[in-house]
């Protein structure tokens, strides 16, 4: 039953360009800036929904399957501001693996952070 809607979600996934760690980082780098350009702010704005999009297909994931890559501190989930300071403070902590692909980065960074019991 679960493997219908997951197949759909990969189809769709699918076009979404691959971005690397460095890329999220430099583009997220204007969204905490006390005077950001529009470009930072459009592009981090963007990158932002990017991550909070790869926390959605986790939780969904984890809700379809019943395994989940990581697990919330609390039932209610966690907010998209906490999810994306979470995984940039993960990337600048990690700067070894910038060059890898930001969606496996992004799991790493939330297992790491938020570990099942």
């Amino acid at each position: 039953m679960w493997k219908l809607p997951f197949a759909v979600l990969l189809l769709f996934s699918a076009g979404c360009p691959a971005f690397m760690g460095n890329d999220v980082l430099f583009k997220c780098s204007g969204l905490f800036k006390d005077d950001p350009s529009i470009e930072q702010l459009v592009e981090g704005n963007w990158f932002a929904g990017y991550i909070g999009g790869l926390n959605y297909m986790a939780v969904l994931q984890a809700g379809l399957t019943k395994v989940a890559f990581y697990c919330s501190p609390k039932k209610e989930g966690l907010e998209t501001g906490q999810v994306i300071r979470v995984f940039l403070f993960w990337l600048e902590s990690h700067p070894a693996v910038l060059h890898e692909s930001a969606r496996s980065l992004f799991l790493m960074a939330m297992r790491d952070s938020f570990p099942c019991e």
